[in-house]
Parts: C-alpha cells; sequence; structure tokens
C-alpha cells in the first residue's frame, strides 16, 4: 500500500486505466517485434546478445547464481508471453529485461578474459575485454547519444519560425496534442488559442485564423479528417518533424514530432 496506495486508494480508477490501456494497445498499428528490435544497434545489438547467450549457460552453471538465473527468465518469459499477444511490440516494454543480459555478457566477457589470463596472457585478455566493451558502446550507445544530443525539439524550431513570421494581429491555433511549454508560446507576438484535436475543425469553422499550427496523427479517425479536409485549402506555411502525436493525452511524445503550420484560407472560401 506505501508503494502503489492509488491501488487501494482509487481501485476503479485504476481498473479503468488499465482496461483503456489494454484496450489502445489491441487497437494500435503494428510494429516491428520486440525480439526482432533487440537486434538493433540503437536498442541491445548483436554484439551484446551473442555474449549474453553463454554467458546465461555460465550463470546458470554457477550454484550462487543458478536461482537469480531461473528468477530472471522466468520473468522475461512471463514478460514476453504478455507483449508478444499483441502486434504493437515497442521495444521500451522489455527494457526491463536489459539490465540482465547486461550482467550475462559481463559474465561471458569475463570468462573468457579468465580463460586468456589462465594462459599467462593477462595483457591480451586485457585489451580483448576493452576491445569488445569499446566495440558495444560505439556500435549501440555512440549513435544514440548523438542523436539525443545533436537533435533539436521540433516544437522549439515551430516556436522560433512563428515568432518570425507572427505579427501582433495574426490569429494563431495550436493544436493541445502537440504539448507545447505554455512559457513557449507566451514568447509569440500573439496570445494563441489552443484546442484539443476533436475541436480543431469547430474552431477552424468559427474563427478567422492567419497560422494554424497542427500535428500528424498516429491514428486517422473521422474527427481527424474533418480537421485535415478543413485544411486543405490553407497553404503550408512550415513543416518540421516526422513522428506523428499519439491519440492518448498522456502517451510519450518524442523530440521530432511532425509539426505543419497553415497560413490563412484563401479569400472567398468557406470557413475551416
Amino acid at each position: 500500500m506505501i508503494g502503489v496506495p492509488a491501488v487501494f486508494l482509487r481501485s476503479r480508477q485504476v481498473v479503468d486505466a488499465m482496461r483503456s490501456e489494454r484496450e489502445w494497445y489491441a487497437a494500435v498499428g503494428a510494429t516491428v517485434g520486440c525480439l526482432r528490435a533487440a537486434v538493433d544497434r540503437l536498442e541491445v545489438g548483436p554484439l551484446l546478445l551473442a555474449l549474453a547467450v553463454p554467458g546465461l549457460v555460465l550463470l546458470l552453471c554457477l550454484p550462487r547464481a543458478r536461482v537469480i538465473t531461473l528468477g530472471w527468465l522466468v520473468f522475461a518469459a512471463a514478460l514476453l508471453t504478455v507483449l508478444l499477444r499483441y502486434d504493437f511490440q515497442p521495444f521500451r516494454n522489455v527494457l526491463p529485461v536489459v539490465p540482465f543480459l547486461c550482467i550475462a555478457a559481463a559474465a561471458a566477457l569475463a570468462a573468457g578474459a579468465r580463460v586468456i589470463a589462465a594462459r599467462r596472457a593477462d595483457a591480451i585478455a586485457v585489451l580483448g575485454a576493452t576491445g569488445v566493451a569499446l566495440a558495444m558502446l560505439v556500435t549501440g550507445v555512440k549513435p544514440h547519444v548523438v542523436w539525443a544530443t545533436q537533435t533539436i525539439d521540433t516544437r522549439l524550431v515551430a516556436r522560433q519560425w512563428l515568432e518570425q513570421h507572427v505579427r501582433r494581429d495574426d490569429r494563431v491555433l495550436v493544436m493541445e496534442e502537440l504539448a507545447f511549454l505554455p512559457s513557449e508560446l507566451a514568447s509569440l507576438p500573439t496570445s494563441p488559442a489552443i484546442t484539443r484535436g476533436p475541436m480543431v475543425a469547430r474552431a477552424l469553422a468559427t474563427g478567422d485564423f492567419t497560422h494554424v499550427v497542427v500535428g500528424v496523427p498516429e491514428k486517422r479517425t473521422a474527427t481527424s479528417a474533418a480537421w485535415e479536409a478543413g485544411l486543405r485549402r490553407r497553404p503550408v506555411l512550415f513543416r518540421v518533424g516526422h513522428s506523428a502525436f499519439p491519440a492518448g493525452p498522456g502517451f510519450w511524445r518524442g523530440n521530432d514530432l511532425a509539426i505543419v503550420v497553415y497560413g490563412a484560407a484563401p479569400a472567398g472560401s468557406p470557413p475551416g
């Protein structure tokens, strides 16, 4: 109860949230399988997996590590049994298994170093272990670090564009699902109107907006089709990013969200 008080204090809300999450996972589009994604060098990578397999065997052979290893294997099997039922299998859902894979890989690496050291080749053992560790860092960690440090949040890029092109007398509509920080929008020359995706079509029909800032929905619905149809008559002024925004308001949004800025509707066209 201390760790998860909501389970006891708000049991009904927790159950409803879990049911909603389950329905969303059942309906969302398919992704690359988490097992296949594990081979990607930006996730686990083939080198670490190749070391983890013999490492698991070694840990099972060690009496003091056998029980813990079996426990991890049971946990991994139970987790995968649940996750593999759905076509939507983001790799982040199997991240709890990754630390143990690293331990297994380290066990294999250490065992290999001991075998080499037993043959009085300590320097070779150290250099070999260091080389394998560096290879894993270069092929797996470095690309992610480079991407994370060099990628600029597309919302920041869009805000900077708006600052340069929006005037005080312009009217700006921003979709709430893009999750702009209020402090970012406060720096614009004019105060934008913020509305949720389902209300964008109505806002376009009732307001004469000179700039409309929207994203690309992860799953197209009749609601999204309505506001997309209303924007077809407007020119695209600016576009940045690649990722669609998720349907759920509480779901994670990355820093490469696709953002499109539409201009004013042509003179004489109907509202929308």
